[in-house]
């Protein structure tokens, strides 16, 4: 079903918002959007308030271009029905959700969060689950992938707005998707964009040092990051894969179902995913995989420790998934090229050139360090950019 055919009535969208005050209810809505430039004759603009600009402040134009219903903040005297809400933002999820018919009920999700490792983990894990036979998608980064269709993400906003959130899964819905794999980064999931999300799995790479100036403390941060654990707990999932090499990461656990837990490791005998005999050269790497499955015997033209540790998370999103031993060694052995992320470029120039999204203390030093022992003679020079007003 196209979304301009999906008609909901005000009513019905309203009883997903306890507590909300509204006017005016029959009415039926056609789609739902948040930028007032893209509404059409029939839908619902939700006016939120963000960094630079007031989504109230274009309620006129949305109006103009055929809105029949608002979302606000503010009682006022509209010339459409309104639903006044709380916090627009909050709102908009269950909102979507209920708009959309709740899409995550209908498929299976896994959601992976971490300072550095988010897109190259969950790239992998949704390949190893297409080799074990699944049709999948992907929301991150770099791409988003709904069955056979690949398009590049261009707005570069790893996790979307909850509405864009919902759409995406209904298409996959629609396209016949059956295991989704979404990047949850901080402020996703801070600004209420996954809160109305079914998660099957949860898995964490690391939590560092990143995006103080939003959340403003190191907990504050970390407690995002624990919030996808929280929300799948509460929505009835009960798998989480966690990385026992990073601090960070443990600081999960205890919002984990112990039982339903995968661990992995490249130091702790006690991981239950572990990476024995590791060999990391110039050519990728090369090691063990101790699992519950079983051991797999991983060569990986991925380069550098990093990557042995994103691909023991991959392997146990999979293994939470269903997926088998055979569908992990041989993704590992061909993995997918993820733009950005230790990307060679080569048109025959006498040097090396190298592509890699590292932006935060930690992951610089982590590329930094592996492009040294790669070749220790020669100068290695960085450039790099600034985004986000950081």
């Amino acid at each position: 079903m196209s979304d301009a055919a999906r008609m909901k009535s005000l009513h019905d969208l309203a009883r997903a918002l306890p507590g909300a005050s509204i006017r005016d209810l029959d009415v039926m809505v056609s789609d739902v959007v948040y930028d007032s430039r893209q509404v059409t004759p029939g839908a619902l603009f939700v006016a939120m308030r963000g960094g630079y600009v007031d989504g109230h402040d274009y309620i006129d134009q949305a109006v103009s271009r055929g809105a029949a219903a608002l979302m606000v903040e503010e009682p006022g005297d509209y010339p459409v029905p309104a639903l006044v809400v709380p916090e627009s933002r909050a709102a908009l999820s269950p909102l979507a959700a209920e708009f959309f018919g709740h899409p995550s009920r209908e498929l299976k999700v896994a959601g992976v969060t971490g300072t550095d490792g988010k897109t190259s983990t969950s790239t992998l894990a949704e390949a190893m689950l297409a080799a074990a036979g699944y049709r999948t998608g992907l929301i991150g980064t770099v791409q988003i992938k709904i069955g056979d269709d690949v398009v590049d993400h261009e707005t570069r906003q790893t996790t979307p707005e909850s509405l864009d959130i919902q759409r995406l899964l209904r298409q996959m819905v629609d396209s016949g998707v059956e295991w989704a794999l979404v990047e949850a980064t901080s402020h996703g999931l801070a600004m209420h964009r996954l809160d109305d999300v079914r998660f099957e799995v949860a898995a964490v790479t690391n939590i560092t040092h990143e995006h103080i100036d939003f959340h403003g403390t190191r907990e504050a941060y970390w407690q995002a990051k624990r919030r996808l654990f929280e929300l799948t707990r509460s929505t009835g999932g009960r798998k989480a894969v966690v990385n026992l090499d990073d601090p960070g990461a443990c600081s999960t656990l205890d919002a984990c179902q112990s039982d339903s837990t995968l661990t992995y490791s490249q130091m702790e005998a006690a991981a239950r995913i572990r990476a024995t005999g590791i060999d990391i050269g110039t050519h990728g790497f090369a090691a063990s995989f101790e699992t519950p499955a079983g051991r797999m015997d991983i060569r990986s033209p991925l380069l550098g420790g990093f990557n042995v540790s994103n691909s023991l998370c991959a392997a146990g999103i999979a293994l939470q998934a269903g997926a088998g031993v055979d569908a992990i060694t041989q993704t590992l052995a061909k993995p997918p090229v993820i733009a950005g992320r230790m990307a060679r470029i080569d048109e025959g120039q006498p040097f090396t050139v190298v592509v890699d999204y590292a932006h935060t203390p930690a992951s610089l030093e982590k590329v930094l360090t592996l492009l040294r022992s790669l070749d220790g003679r020669g100068r290695i020079i960085v450039v790099t950019g600034s985004a986000g007003e950081r």
